[in-house]
């Protein structure tokens, strides 16, 4: 299997040589186009009009210049010899990418690149440096995951320390950020610190992939939707108002 990999870590990071280490040595041809540094936190965010230098680091390891996603995006219009791959993997991040997370994740914005481009895509995390359970979780299932990954969605996967490789199919939680905005020491510059570890809003829901890497220390599996839904609740309360405006309803 042809497989392209990426992170936001930077494509000399623990995670993505170890994932290229294990799935390399199973006879898949593996390329990386990855971050020449650290990009965490950067979502989905793409350059526009502005150059970026993908540069060959060895035989088919290139670093680019630019974010994440901009990784994916040049590697498949051509800027790598690879022609298609089969799948594209974001990974194996430094620290779990669940529930909220996935809103300011660059892992988690590349592997939603790849699905705009019309490839099954899988992000990979990890905590406590579980890098080669999450490699050998992600070889063992890569074949099945490419080939049930849906359109317009990708596969995310969070391995935690000790799970045994078990694994649990999860719903997305909502994690609150205990955030702290304070002055630097430079005039007119402020720096925004955590305060304490996120945690889940109330209820606590069990189902969600929070719960299964924090609690039970299982692997949580998604399948994430990158086109985003409609809140119908809402939607019904500005149908009513814009027909209140405008007289104007589709109904």
């Amino acid at each position: 299997m042809k497989i392209l990999l990426t992170n936001d870590d930077g494509y000399d990071a623990v995670g993505i040589r170890e994932l290229d280490r294990v799935l390399s040595g199973a006879g898949h041809e593996v390329w990386v186009c990855a971050p020449s540094s650290q990009r965490s936190a950067c979502s989905h965010a793409i350059h526009l009009h502005t150059p970026l230098e993908v540069k060959k680091i060895s035989d088919r390891h290139y670093s680019c210049s630019g974010f994440p996603a901009d990784c994916v995006l040049y590697a498949v219009m051509g800027a790598l010899p690879m022609g298609r791959p089969h799948v594209i993997i974001s990974g194996i991040n430094n620290g779990y990418n669940v529930s909220t997370d996935l809103v300011y994740s660059g892992t988690a914005g590349a592997a939603a690149e790849g699905s705009v481009r019309g490839y099954p895509a899988i992000a990979v995390s990890c905590a406590d440096n579980a890098y080669e359970d999450a490699a050998v979780f992600t070889l063992k299932y890569l074949e099945t995951f490419t080939n049930i990954c849906p359109a317009n969605s990708y596969i995310n996967i969070n391995v935690p320390k000790g799970s045994g490789l078990r694994w649990r199919v999860c719903t997305l939680g909502d994690v609150v950020y205990r955030d702290r905005l304070e002055e630097h020491s430079i005039e007119d510059f402020y720096i925004v610190t955590g305060v304490e570890k996120p945690h889940m809003v109330e209820p606590y829901e069990k189902t969600t992939d929070y719960a299964a890497v924090n609690d039970s220390r299982l692997i949580a599996v998604s399948a994430v939707r990158i086109i985003p839904g409609l809140d119908e609740a809402c939607q019904k309360e500005l149908e009513k108002l814009s027909q209140l405006d405008c007289g104007i309803s589709f109904c």
